[in-house]
C-alpha cells in the first residue's frame, strides 16, 4: 500500500498496472480524448480462462444447449 499511496501522490513513476479479468467485465479507456482507443501506453491481451477459473466462476456447470429443456 505505501507504493500505491506514492503513486497517488505523484511520487513515483512511471508504473505499471496489471488487470487480470478473467470474466472480462472490466472498462479501461486510454487518456487520449479525442481517440481513447489510440493510446499507446495500453496494450489488452486477451486469452482463454483455465478449466480452472471456469469451474471457479461456475461456467463450466452452465447449461447452454437445449436450455429450455430443463
Amino acid at each position: 500500500l505505501v507504493k500505491l499511496a506514492a503513486v497517488r501522490n505523484g511520487e513515483n513513476f512511471p508504473f505499471t498496472v496489471i488487470v487480470d479479468d478473467p470474466l472480462g467485465n472490466c472498462w479501461i479507456e486510454g487518456l487520449n480524448a479525442s481517440d481513447p482507443d489510440q493510446d499507446p501506453r495500453l496494450v489488452a491481451e486477451f486469452y482463454d480462462r483455465t478449466p480452472e477459473q471456469d469451474e471457479y466462476f461456475g461456467i463450466s456447470m452452465m447449461k447452454t444447449e437445449n436450455y429450455a429443456e430443463s
